[in-house]
């Protein structure tokens, strides 16, 4: 069994992906497969290849491809039923032996790492937020200090991260800061 192309959209601001993972049994190969809107690929359609998981829009490929490696024997199970494709005269079918739903349903529950908008993340305590804004040298330090506090937790993406971060500190300068934080958030945002 060998892991494809395995791909996110991070957070396209397009919106309307349709995402799944997919399984070629003839190449033994599980993959991505992105699409905007409705629709089914022909290989799926015709059962030549198979579906795994539904992938949301902000799914990270890392926690899709750490799935993928977590649950190879499953879908090395999952190949074994497939019994090749017949032409049908106007398509090519794929044929599975019986217990291909099944086999599919027993594979644990993707528990996926979705990437976060940064001000989802960051606004629920903006003023700590600023806080330590003020104290890294600028502000993509500040971005990389926050990117590195939320691994494990979120996956922010860093140029999403700089730009709240200096939204932040452009709603503070109206705040009642103290003369050495205003000049420190004007320097930054400079």
């Amino acid at each position: 069994m060998e892991i494809g192309e395995i791909t996110d959209v991070g957070l396209d601001k397009h919106r309307g992906w349709n995402g799944r993972l997919v399984l070629d049994p003839e190449k033994r190969e599980i993959y991505t497969d992105w699409q905007i809107g409705n629709g089914c690929p022909m290989a799926i359609w015709h059962k030549c290849h198979v579906k795994i998981l539904s992938l949301n829009e902000g799914v990270t490929a890392t926690s899709v491809q750490r799935w993928c490696e977590e649950n190879l024997e499953g879908l090395d199970e999952i190949c074994a039923l497939y019994r090749g494709a017949q032409w049908d005269g106007n398509n090519h079918r794929g044929m599975w032996d019986p217990g291909l739903d099944e086999a599919i349903e027993a594979l644990p529950k993707a528990d996926l790492e979705t990437y976060w908008a940064a001000d989802e993340w960051l606004r629920p305590d903006i003023g700590a937020a600023r806080d330590t804004i003020l104290q890294c040298p600028d502000i993509e330090a500040a971005a990389e200090f926050f990117a590195q506090e939320a691994s494990g937790e979120a996956a922010l993406e860093l140029a999403d991260l700089k730009s709240v971060c200096r939204a932040i500190l452009l709603e503070s300068v109206d705040d009642e800061l103290s003369a050495d934080d205003l000049a420190k958030a004007k320097q930054m945002l400079a």
